[in-house]
């Protein structure tokens, strides 16, 4: 480590990480100058002109994983964490840390499948060299049935992996939801800090969603979704309507929801709650025109409780993110959304060989499915690929990476 001049262009520290002791297994000089964009393209121009070249998209991972440094699923791994900025903490932690553990946990159920798929192709070419004895093929087909059953279940466990992967990575994403005018916009100006929101006594003035991200003060980021008001009826045009809908739809798919009621007055929105799957909090609003005895916990005034109001809301969600991660928590393997796309190209084969096997197709082309199946799970963990189809990855990472 040393702190020099570079290119009489800037200061900086300069480390020098000798092969095999670095990220990519070669000879690495990093230069850790001021963020200035200027300096930083003065400082590239510089070294180009001495005849480097910029890296690839990607170039460093692949050099990583050519060198044995990393495995091309460590790689895809470290390569999602750094380009999702939605993930959660613990999802973030265990895709950074993704070790050759967690590759081989994966990689040993592939296996088994192939294997499994392997004994079944034997099964099901003895039925077909030997049609003419009829119980002997039956107990071939069983066999080969049993043997395809058992694969899918090795395989279909990492798509459900990934599934839990797909749904729980990201941020929570809280939806706030209420009829016009009852303090849904208020309510996210408080929680993001500042005016993201468009504040007017005007019915439908939020048309579509408006989303902000937000700290919690146990340092947790959400993501708060402000949400068109919900109303029926012949007055709300074509636009409001598709806002409403719209906002029906983000309710559905949230992990919580912040449900604002006026204080005082009739519930106006029917069954959409009954619809909501996502746990619920009730926030009455305008609770300063209420009487202090009919004032419950949960009525507020937005605009004169602030500190209340925050503090009420932080900790139910604070209740809401520990149940979630914890029924999201990572499993001991993770898969890339490429080999999600393979595995279930396998699985789709391996359905097709049962038809065929169930006498649903001839039994004859349940050989060939088998045999995709098995080229669809080499694939996946990069088994009998071309470098040109390994290059083609790594031209999808982001560049530096």
């Amino acid at each position: 480590m040393t702190y020099t001049k570079v290119a009489d262009l800037d200061r900086a520290v300069v480390l020098s990480f000798k092969a095999p002791h670095s990220f990519t297994g070669e000879d690495v000089l990093e230069i850790q100058c001021h963020g200035v964009p200027a300096l930083v393209n003065a400082i590239t121009d510089a070294f180009q002109k001495t005849g480097a070249q910029l890296a690839l998209p990607g170039e460093f991972s692949f050099r990583a994983v050519l060198n044995e440094k990393m495995t091309l699923e460590e790689a895809e791994a470290l390569n999602t964490a750094l380009s999702d900025t939605s993930l959660n903490v613990a999802w973030a932690k265990h895709l950074v840390g993704f070790s050759k553990l967690g590759d081989a946990a994966a990689k040993e159920r592939i296996a088994s499948a192939l294997h499994k798929i392997s004994r079944a192709r034997g099964r099901v070419e003895a039925a077909i060299d030997y049609p003419e004895a009829e119980s002997e093929q039956a107990s071939e087909v069983r066999a080969a049935q049993n043997l395809v059953e058992e694969a899918l279940v090795s395989v279909q466990s990492l798509l459900s992996s990934y599934d839990n992967f797909s749904k729980n990575k990201s941020a929570l994403r809280v939806v706030i939801l209420g009829v016009p005018n009852v303090g849904k916009s208020t309510l996210l100006n408080l929680l993001s800090g500042g005016e993201r929101a468009l504040v007017s006594d005007e019915a439908g003035t939020t048309r579509d969603f408006v989303d902000a991200q937000v700290r919690l003060r146990s340092g947790v980021r959400v993501t708060a979704i402000d949400t068109a008001g919900i109303r029926f009826g012949d007055e709300v045009g074509r636009v409001e309507g598709a806002g409403v809908q719209r906002a029906l739809d983000l309710a559905e798919e949230a992990d919580a929801i912040l449900l604002v009621k006026r204080a005082g007055a009739r519930d106006e929105l029917g069954e959409v709650g009954a619809r909501l799957k996502a746990p619920i909090l009730e926030i009455y609003s305008h609770a300063d025109q209420q009487p202090s005895a009919q004032r419950a916990n949960n009525h507020f005034d937005l605009l004169s409780e602030q500190g209340r109001v925050i503090q009420h809301i932080e900790a139910w969600l604070g209740e809401t993110l520990a149940r979630k991660e914890l029924e999201g928590k990572p499993g001991d393997f993770w898969i890339s959304a490429r080999q999600a796309t393979l595995i279930a190209s396998a699985v789709g084969s391996l359905n097709e060989a049962l038809s065929a096997l169930g006498e649903d197709l001839p039994i004859e082309l349940c050989g060939q499915s088998l045999l995709e199946a098995e080229s669809h799970l080499r694939t996946s963990i990069g088994d009998r690929v071309s470098d040109e189809y390994i290059a083609e990855i790594f031209s999808q990472f982001c560049l530096g990476k």
